[in-house]
């Protein structure tokens, strides 16, 4: 049986961002092309904090604020909600050379997790022109008993 929209694994976390890198267009400039304000940004050659160096180029975020207990796809689809209505302006920022992702974090301790794609969301995200990221970190038992460990 499929679990629940909102079921936590145990040790399991999950995240999403709305992220863009440009190297012309200044976190404001997003911001007022989107109509939305980044929860973080950085401007081209500014240091991240002490140990990080300069970013690259300028940098914008959007965080789905939804907790890290609601599954991977409720933060995608939050955050494709937002895309879906500024389409136009992320398709002519890409035109440009700027760098649009979602960008998605899933962990489980148990070593698996069963992310569940739709038709529909798979849709929704073909129909947008950016790229998904998708990281898994995962710990399991048995990855620690190959390791020696």
């Amino acid at each position: 049986m499929a679990e629940e929209k909102g079921d936590r694994r145990p040790g399991s976390w999950n995240s999403a961002s709305l992220v863009i890198h440009s190297n012309h267009l200044t976190p404001d400039e997003i911001s007022q092309a989107l109509s939305t304000e980044p929860t973080d940004s950085g401007l081209k050659g500014t240091k991240r904090g002490t140990r990080s160096p300069p970013y690259k180029d300028h940098f914008w975020a959007v965080k789905c604020p939804l907790g890290d207990e609601v599954r991977i796809e409720e933060h995608i689809s939050w955050l494709l909600d937002i895309v879906e209505q500024r389409v136009e302006s992320l398709a002519e920022m890409i035109s440009q050379g700027t760098d649009v992702r979602i960008q998605a974090a899933i962990s489980d301790e148990s070593g698996q997790y069963p992310m569940t794609f739709d038709a529909q969301m798979l849709q929704r995200l073909a129909s947008v022109p950016l790229t998904l990221w998708l990281t898994a970190w995962m710990d399991s038992a048995s990855d620690k008993h190959a390791e020696g460990g």
